[in-house]
This record gives structure tokens, C-alpha cells and sequence, in this order.
């Protein structure tokens, strides 16, 4: 039985290789399978606004060819920028498959004009909401990959989105020079309280003009931006801010309260943090976007001038501040607050795999790479944290010599007035026992007098006396210690 089923398969099987044309195609049945909607959008830290989207498929069969040429139905792979009103933008994109094993990803790099973008409305005067959001005015790319089916091919549909606000993200970034290579967004938590960032400081150069390092880490090396608006109340730009408290600096650079401040960012690189005297900001409420947040509880009245500096170290981002304190009395108790606000990406909706890809810029060529186990984000969104320095102005503007100066001095005003102490002691005690030394004279003198005196009058009590007594003619002499007449008789005067 067996036999004779092998023979009629190789029968089959010599008709199909004899008569190709006949026989059925069977190759690709299995079709790639895209593993997230949303793409893997890369750029690198130079100074240009080229980008390359990526979507990632399981492909067993290798069945993806490439994608449609021009001419051919779905063969528009260009990227293109939707404005909300005529024109719409186009940008060449030069495409690339690359392969793993069963794994594929189509990847596509593309630029997005600068002076395009710095025309692009960036501000929001009329103060109603929020016009530089994170999803409107969509950077976008809708194309087809073009995969063998059979004897035919079949389209599997791309798209991908990015916000105006993302790319000035991407600008602000890498003109400050801190943009994140080896970022690995993360998805918070609803609540978004779990974004675990460390934050430290340290004074490198006290003084009427201390320098102070402030070092920022966070958990996914997303940190992108750092900068903090000014100290000046919002409530005038947003007609539905019910705040009259809440400052600028609380805001970040898209929202439609900041825009005013929004040039500074690239205009004034040296203005990175808000630096003030008192305690003037508080911890966020519950459900805020960062449970650590400080947000302005009341305005400063005494703002003070500073310059800064921020670099990227491979685990932190450090800004350095140097603050002209020359104006204040290094005697105060109060105060001085560092307010950081710093800004991170984060993954929105993504997708979990077991395998990944991932692209890395070296210059401006790049490199598509696939790794087993990891996560392939959905589309990426920024956040924006403050902070609060608070140092004690003694600390910021006592350098070490006037501290040492003023410790010797503490210390010789202790040796003197422990020697003046000890001088008015001595004095006391020698007074003390001079006093002491003639109440104990005077009362030893007291005590023989008294004794010589009841000596004298104990002598004096035992000593007898003759008296001599007359009665008439007749007369008697009594002696004793106190004599005494006898009876008729009376002492002879």
C-alpha cells in the first residue's frame, strides 16, 4: 500500500516538473505578519531632521520583495506633511528591506525641511488651549509593501504618523546637545507617576557667585531637553486656566500657555533653569504627571541672574548653573530654589514582542538590526517634569576660606571667652574664699569669746564671799560663794 502511494506521488510529481504550467503555485501561503501598527521612528543627534520609520514583520517564507514602483497601484512611497489647509508637503524617501532569519523590516529615510518646519505655526497668542499638540499636524507616510502570493503579489498597508510637537521636540534636542541615542521609551503607568527619575545636586564653587551641578537620571535614558519657563503667571494667556497662581515654567514648550517663551529655548541656551530666593514651590497633588513634580505655589518677589550649561554623560544629564548672589547677605537664614523642568519620551499603546529591531545613526548612515526578546514601541510622546532645588544661602555664598576664616574666629572668640570666663571665675572663687576664710575667722573669734566669757563667768560663780552680818551690838561674818545674814541679822553696810 505504501509502495504504491510513493509511486503515484513521484508520478505526480514528474507531470507537475514536465508540465510547469500547469501545475499550482503553492509558495507564500503563509503571509508576512506586521508585528505593531505603529512604526520605530529614529534619528540621530546631528543637527538635521532626517528620519527612519520602520515597521517590523515575521516573514518565514521571505515573501516581501520590496515595495510597488512608481506606476503601479499603491506605488506612492513618499512621506508628506498634512497641513490642517492646502499645500500638502511631499519628501523623497529612499527605501530599504533588510532581513533576519524570518525576520523583516521595511524601513524608509526621509527628511523633514528645517526652514519648513521653523514656518510652521509654533504659537499660540489668543490663549485657547493647547494649538501645538502632540497629535495634530501630522508628518505621515501611507505606502503599500509589495509580497509574492502564489503566482501574483498582494499589498500589506503602512502607516505612520509624527506631530509638529515632536519635531521641535527633536530640534530643540539636538541643538542643546543632550539628544538621546540609546533612549529605550518606556510606557508609564495611566497615573504616569512612575517615571522614576533621579535627581542630585552639588555646589562645585561657593562663593558671591557659587556654581552649583544639578545631575538628572532616569530609568529609560529618555531625558531629551532641559529647560524651565519663566517665573510669571499664566493665568492672562489661557482664558480657561482657573489658576492665578501657576507660572510659565510649569508649562511645557507645546502647551498653549508657553509659546511666549518658546524661542528662548534656541535663542538663549544659557537660560536653562529658573533660580530664585525662598521657598516657593510645593509637591504636585495626586494624579499630576509626575507624583514628584514641583509646581509654584507662590511667586517669587527676588528672582536672581544666572548662566547655564547642560551636557550628557552615558547615565545622566548634568546642567550646571552659576548664580549672581553678589546681592545678598550671606547672614540670611533664607534660601536659594534651583526650579529644573526637563523633558522625556515615552511610548504610547505599544506593542510587546519576543524579537525587535533596531536602527542606530553613526554620522549620517544608519544600521537596521534585529535582536531576539524586547519590545518594539508604538508612538513615541513627550513629558515634561519639574524640580526643586532648595539650598541654604549660607551654603551657596560662604566659600571654604570665609567658612575656615570665620570657624578660626568662632574658635578664638571661644579660647577668649573661656579665658574671660575663667579670669571671673577665678576672681568669684577667690572672693568666695576670702569671704569664707573671714566668716570662719570671725566665727572662731565669736566662739572664744564666748567661751572665755562663760569661763570667766563659771569662774566667777564658784568664788566665795565673806560678808559681815549686825544685830544690835552683837556682830557675825558669813563666808560662802553667796553669803547670806542670818535671820535677824542684816549685812553691815
Amino acid at each position: 500500500m505504501r509502495l504504491r502511494i510513493l509511486t503515484v506521488l513521484i508520478s505526480l510529481l514528474l507531470v507537475l516538473v514536465a508540465h510547469p504550467s500547469n501545475a499550482q503555485d503553492y509558495s507564500c501561503l503563509r503571509s508576512p505578519e506586521k508585528l505593531t501598527e505603529d512604526p520605530i521612528w529614529s534619528t540621530s543627534s546631528a543637527k538635521n531632521l532626517k528620519f527612519v520609520v520602520s515597521w517590523a514583520f515575521k516573514d518565514p517564507e521571505n515573501c516581501i520583495v520590496g515595495m510597488y514602483s512608481k506606476g503601479e497601484p499603491w506605488g506612492n512611497n513618499s512621506f508628506r506633511w498634512n497641513y490642517p489647509m492646502p499645500p500638502t508637503f511631499e519628501f523623497p524617501a529612499s527605501w530599504t528591506v533588510t532581513r533576519a532569519g524570518e525576520m523583516t523590516l521595511i524601513s524608509a529615510e526621509t527628511e523633514f525641511p528645517i526652514p519648513l518646519l521653523q514656518a510652521l505655526p509654533n504659537r499660540n497668542l489668543d490663549g485657547y488651549g493647547f494649538d501645538l499638540s502632540q497629535v495634530s499636524q501630522k508628518y505621515d507616510v501611507g505606502t503599500a509593501v509589495k509580497s509574492r502570493q502564489g503566482s501574483g503579489f498582494f499589498p500589506t498597508f503602512l502607516d505612520g504618523k509624527y506631530g509638529l510637537a515632536q519635531l521641535w521636540g527633536n530640534w530643540f534636542s539636538k541643538n542643546q546637545g543632550i539628544f538621546p541615542d540609546q533612549c529605550q521609551p518606556i510606557s508609564p503607568n495611566y497615573d504616569m507617576t512612575k517615571l522614576n527619575s533621579k535627581i542630585s545636586w552639588k555646589i562645585v564653587n561657593p562663593g558671591p557667585k557659587p556654581t552649583v551641578e544639578i545631575s538628572i537620571q532616569e530609568d529609560s535614558n529618555c531625558i531629551f531637553l532641559v529647560h524651565a519657563g519663566p517665573l510669571t503667571k499664566s493665568s492672562g494667556l489661557n482664558k480657561f486656566s482657573r489658576s492665578t497662581q501657576e507660572s510659565l515654567a510649569e508649562r511645557p514648550f507645546w502647551s498653549g500657555e508657553a509659546p511666549p517663551f518658546f524661542n528662548q529655548i534656541l535663542s538663549k541656551p544659557d537660560q536653562l533653569v529658573q533660580v530664585a530666593v525662598g521657598d516657593f514651590t510645593e509637591k504636585a497633588g495626586s494624579g499630576s504627571e509626575d507624583s514628584d513634580t514641583a509646581i509654584v505655589g507662590s511667586l517669587p518677589s527676588k528672582i536672581l541672574s544666572h548662566t547655564d550649561s547642560v551636557s550628557r554623560d552615558s547615565v545622566s544629564v548634568k546642567v550646571t548653573t552659576t548664580i549672581d548672589g553678589t546681592g545678598i547677605s550671606s547672614d540670611s537664614s533664607d534660601v536659594i530654589t534651583i526650579y529644573t523642568g526637563f523633558y522625556w519620551w515615552y511610548s504610547k499603546n505599544s506593542s510587546y514582542s519576543s524579537a525587535g529591531w533596531r536602527v542606530t545613526y553613526s554620522g549620517n548612515s544608519w544600521t537596521a538590526r534585529y535582536s531576539s526578546g524586547g519590545s518594539l514601541p508604538g508612538g513615541v510622546f513627550m513629558g515634561y517634569t519639574t524640580r526643586a532645588i532648595k539650598i541654604p544661602i549660607s551654603d551657596l555664598l560662604i566659600t571654604p576660606q570665609q567658612k575656615a576664616a570665620a570657624d578660626a574666629k568662632a574658635a578664638a572668640d571661644m579660647i577668649k571667652a573661656a579665658a574671660a570666663y575663667k579670669a571671673i571665675a577665678d576672681a568669684e572663687i577667690a572672693k568666695f574664699e576670702a569671704e569664707l576664710k573671714a566668716k570662719q575667722e570671725a566665727e572662731a573669734a565669736a566662739a572664744e569669746l564666748k567661751a572665755k566669757q562663760e569661763a570667766e563667768a563659771k569662774a566667777a560663780a564658784l568664788k566665795k564671799t565673806t560678808i559681815t552680818c549686825v544685830k544690835g551690838k552683837l556682830t557675825k561674818k558669813v563666808t560662802a560663794v553667796k553669803p547670806k545674814c542670818p535671820s535677824g541679822y542684816k549685812v553691815k553696810s
